[in-house]
């Protein structure tokens, strides 16, 4: 019996098509009906596995706070650091608190899971009734 070795590039392209369905399913598809704010998403990746993320999450006190930002570099590298951003804000809800403070710790977590070379930047925003945002 003779065995056809596949291509590695289309086994790595296969591979990455599926790390793209996986990591979209990551992403909200609509935005929450938020009182008093107009949000619309668009999702158009440079690549085809990114490091970008954004969500939305409920907070107790009838606020959102809304992520937005982008994991270092392209390809599956930049996914991970999304995923494990996602899986900090996520996680952890009483993390989420004033901006500064939000980011502050979820950059300390994130730093103990990924490698020293990748980062992720990113905005925090705490959407408030009556139309502040801080």
């Amino acid at each position: 019996m003779v065995k056809k070795l596949m291509d590695p590039d289309q086994v790595a392209h296969r591979e990455l098509r599926r790390l793209a369905k996986a990591q979209q399913k990551l992403l909200a598809r609509t935005a929450p009906i938020l009182t008093g704010y107009e949000a619309t998403l668009v999702y158009r990746p440079a690549y085809v596995v990114t490091g970008d993320y954004y969500d939305f999450f409920p907070l107790a006190d009838g606020a959102w706070g809304v992520f937005i930002g982008d994991g270092s570099g392209h390809g599956p590298a930049a996914c991970m650091v999304m995923a494990m951003m996602r899986t900090i804000l996520r996680t952890y809800p009483n993390i989420h608190q004033e901006p500064g403070a939000t980011l502050s710790m979820a950059g300390t977590l994130l730093r103990e899971l990924i490698p020293s070379d990748l980062f992720m930047t990113g905005l925090y925003l705490r959407l408030e009734r009556g139309g502040r945002v801080k």
